[in-house]
């Protein structure tokens, strides 16, 4: 059976999460990486329950687990960089998951004024 190949990654990680509206607080958590061309190319995407530690490692668990795929291997290189909010749950679940990377606090803000 024929791999699958996909592009090029750069070793740069970007995880976000996002908080849905209701009574619960319930979310998001994506990862997307960049190809040569500099394009957003994403990893995955889980609704989790919250931006909890529990929830945050079973994300990166899940993620590192398909690194058995060629395709994924640059997630275990040492020079990986991982670009997170300021969330503790991110950082905890990182060093247990990932424990070579460096992690990175992206502050993005827009200002509309």
């Amino acid at each position: 059976m024929p791999q699958l190949k996909g592009p090029l990654l750069r070793p740069m990680l970007f995880v976000d999460f996002a908080h849905l509206k209701g009574a619960r607080q319930a979310g998001v958590i994506t990862a997307s990486a960049l190809d040569g061309d500099d394009r957003i190319f994403p990893l995955a995407i889980a609704a989790v329950r919250g931006e909890d530690l529990e929830c945050c490692t079973w994300f990166f668990s899940s993620l590192v687990s398909s690194t058995h795929d060629p395709f994924l291997r640059w997630l275990q290189s040492r020079d990986m960089v991982v670009f997170t909010d300021r969330s503790q749950s991110f950082g905890g679940a990182l060093r247990a998951a990932l424990p070579t990377a460096y992690n990175m606090l992206a502050h993005s803000q827009l200002n509309l004024t």
